[in-house]
């Protein structure tokens, strides 16, 4: 299964063990599949553009970060969270600002998945989590807190603190959880 258009055939056809395969091919062309994936990403076939966004994560390529940010946008949940899988799969810095913007997503389950990709990035993540925590909408503030308690960061140590007075029990919670972590506010007794 080596001739493009076999393989776009098999990734638009049905079959999800012949998609898989046919995704895997493309993503090994590396930026080579771009062009061929790109046409995928538009298609009227939900599925079809959840498998672009499976071959493009397999693809490496940070060319492949525009046409996912793009998906970030689709009107099916299960195009979106594939599209912010893909970017943490890319293990890119690129990648951090359109999953920063995946975290406002209306879906819950797209906006949690994007604070895993992103805790995924780890320190590359870090100050765009610290901005969202500091100025951005509550369910994205929830993600960027539970993110940052994931990845233990001291330099958000002073907007955690602050985090403290959220309106959001959730980030409250996250915020306390991040501060145990990183010790803040621990007293230490001498035996």
């Amino acid at each position: 299964m080596d001739d493009p258009t076999v393989l776009l055939t098999a990734l638009e056809g049905g079959d999800e063990e012949s998609a898989q395969a046919a995704a895997l091919a493309l993503g090994a062309m590396g930026e080579a599949a771009l062009p061929l994936l790109r046409p995928l990403t538009t298609s009227p076939c939900a599925d079809t553009r959840w498998w672009a966004a499976r071959a493009l994560a397999e693809t490496g390529a940070s060319g492949a970060i525009p046409l996912l940010a793009g998906l970030l946008h689709d009107p099916d949940e299960d195009v979106r969270a594939c599209a912010v899988l893909a970017l943490g799969e890319l293990q890119r810095s690129e990648a951090v600002e359109p999953l920063v913007t995946a975290l406002q997503d209306p879906s819950g389950y797209v906006a949690r998945l994007a604070g895993n990709a992103l805790i995924r990035l780890g320190e590359r993540a870090v100050s765009a989590l610290i901005e969202v925590l500091e100025a951005g909408p509550p369910r994205a503030r929830v993600n960027a807190a539970r993110a940052l308690a994931a990845l233990e960061a001291p330099e958000a140590i002073p907007t955690l603190i602050r985090a403290l007075e959220d309106p959001s029990a959730l980030v409250v919670h996250y915020a306390e959880e991040a501060l145990e972590k990183l010790g803040v506010g621990m007293i230490f007794f001498q035996p």
